[in-house]
């Protein structure tokens, strides 16, 4: 922790330096709203930054509930780099449980990802790292609820 914050106080405003000392916050002190301070200062300097986008998603998903903004967070690492596995996994995963709750009523339940988009991107993660066993969990869930043989 000590040597995070005065790393960042060498060099406030690297997005390498941001994101290490978010990640930091969010995994060792549970610091959720700290980290997302630190993840979105890392994006503003440099919007393209796959870290700081994979790890402001994980947060949002998995410490906020936030489906909608993690997809988004996952959907633009991979405008960035389209080979990014953890954000093929993630969003893969973040589909699947989508596709698992009903739709709000009154919405279009046509409108949406699906658990064919959400397949596509777990095979996609696999054919770059054949053996990303979240990948591969993730590929086995979609399969049985599309009724597809593993």
């Amino acid at each position: 922790g000590r040597l995070l914050d005065s790393a960042l106080q060498l060099q406030p405003s690297d997005p390498e330096v941001l994101c290490s000392r978010s990640l930091f916050l969010l995994n060792e002190r549970g610091d959720t709203k700290g980290a997302l301070a630190g993840f979105q200062n890392a994006l503003e300097l440099d919007p393209a930054n796959i870290a700081a986008l994979c790890s402001m998603g994980f947060a949002l998903y998995d410490r906020v509930g936030d489906l909608e903004r993690a997809e988004g967070m996952y959907r633009r690492a991979l405008s960035v780099n389209h080979t990014c596995v953890p954000a093929l996994c993630s969003l893969g995963a973040i589909i699947l449980q989508r596709t698992a709750e009903p739709p709000p009523s009154g919405s279009d339940s046509g409108v949406g990802p699906s658990l064919s988009e959400a397949e596509d991107m777990l095979k996609q993660a696999l054919s770059i790292q054949p053996n990303h066993v979240q990948s591969l969990t993730n590929l086995a869930q979609a399969r049985e609820r599309l009724g597809s043989p593993l």
